[in-house]
């Protein structure tokens, strides 16, 4: 039985004076910068590393990953870059897994690429798509020598990396919807509906690689945008206005704890607090009380206030047809990430930026 959640409305709005008298973060740095000449588009943090997709802005349409060191977070360093393999297509996805990155490219396919050697990556393989068959890859999800990505429509790819000198397509599964996460043996993933405008949660077992089994289907959610998993709860956002808690404790039959009267475009979730932008700005959320509505904002940092930030930090921003400050360059927040106590926010305009909590 498929359940539905109630409907969605603008979470921001309902929440504005609580969004806007919580506390605001602190902006420790920005790291690069639209003179750059680079989107900054997606970001993983493993560890002491930050692993970063970028863009070019020219014709060319190069992209380039790069890994940092952020052991100090106020002052990240780069370790590599590394030229992804030239096509004329916009890089969608990114997955790190101990040894390797995964990034998968519109009408493309996926790259591998060694990380073991931090300061040398290298290309194993490349597996492109039959010419012709055009896809939309957007996430890309691994599990040990396995690697399943989405192909914008309605099926996964299934690619054995067992050799990772030469990626094996071992399999192509259907009527399945986009990978959010991978926990164990199980893949949750959500099929978005254009009929009615939802996403239904899917349960994918995937205990034999290379042979999925759908083992549990339920829920439809407003539009899903991101996924998190910390312990036992899953977090996911959805574009509608809310955030959907799932206790996952039971791999095949997840349940709704609760639901946050506030969604966005993506989320990070770490011990009871997610990290969650929107088109208005970055928030945190204490999570640890789960009785769900109106969201316990435990800081904030809206439009004005990163304007005011940056500015004392001598950025820089793209001016209108009329020489004034472009309202909308700071909101362009794509990807975040949390390590080391800090929060970091891929802005493909603006760059890396890390924030802090308040003290």
């Amino acid at each position: 039985m498929l359940l539905s959640c109630s409907s969605p409305s603008n979470g921001y709005s309902e929440n504005e004076a609580a969004f806007r008298l919580a506390p605001d973060f602190e902006l420790i740095t920005v790291f690069g910068s639209r003179n750059l000449g680079k989107n900054y588009e997606q970001i993983e943090v493993v560890g002491d590393y930050a692993y970063l997709l970028l863009n070019d802005k020219s014709e060319e349409q190069e992209v380039n990953f790069m890994i940092l060191n952020i052991s100090e977070p106020s002052q990240p360093r780069i370790v590599s870059q590394y030229d992804v393999a030239y096509t004329p297509y916009t890089p969608t996805g990114l997955a790190i897994t101990e040894n390797y990155a995964f990034i998968t490219r519109n009408d493309f396919g996926v790259e591998v690429i060694d990380i073991s050697d931090k300061a040398n990556p290298v290309s194993t393989s490349v597996y492109r798509n039959v010419v012709g068959q055009y896809t939309s890859p957007t996430k890309v999800v691994s599990t040990s020598n396995y690697v399943y990505y989405f192909d914008g429509i309605s099926s996964w790819h299934i690619l054995d990396l067992s050799n990772p000198q030469k990626i094996i397509v071992v399999e192509k599964f259907r009527d399945v919807g986009e990978p959010m996460a991978a926990v164990d043996s199980y893949i949750y993933a959500f099929q978005h509906s254009d009929q009615n405008n939802r996403s239904t949660l899917q349960v994918i077992d995937v205990s034999n690689p290379i042979e999925p089994t759908k083992v549990a289907e339920s829920f439809q959610f407003w539009p899903i945008s991101d996924v998190d998993v910390w312990g036992s709860r899953m977090y996911a956002v959805s574009s509608g206005g809310r955030t959907y808690i799932l206790d996952i404790s039971q791999p095949m039959q997840p349940t709704l704890v609760s639901t946050i009267n506030q969604g966005g475009g993506a989320v990070a979730v770490t011990a009871d607090t997610l990290y969650e932008i929107t088109d208005n700005g970055l928030m945190a959320i204490d999570v640890s009380d789960e009785t769900g509505g109106a969201p316990n904002y435990l800081a904030t940092i809206g439009s004005e206030e990163l304007v005011k930030l940056l500015e004392t930090m001598g950025v820089t921003y793209a001016e209108n047809s009329n020489g004034e400050l472009h309202r909308y360059f700071h909101l362009n927040m794509e990807d975040v990430a949390f390590a080391n106590d800090c929060v970091f926010v891929m802005d493909p305009s603006q760059g890396l930026m890390i924030f802090k909590l308040p003290e």
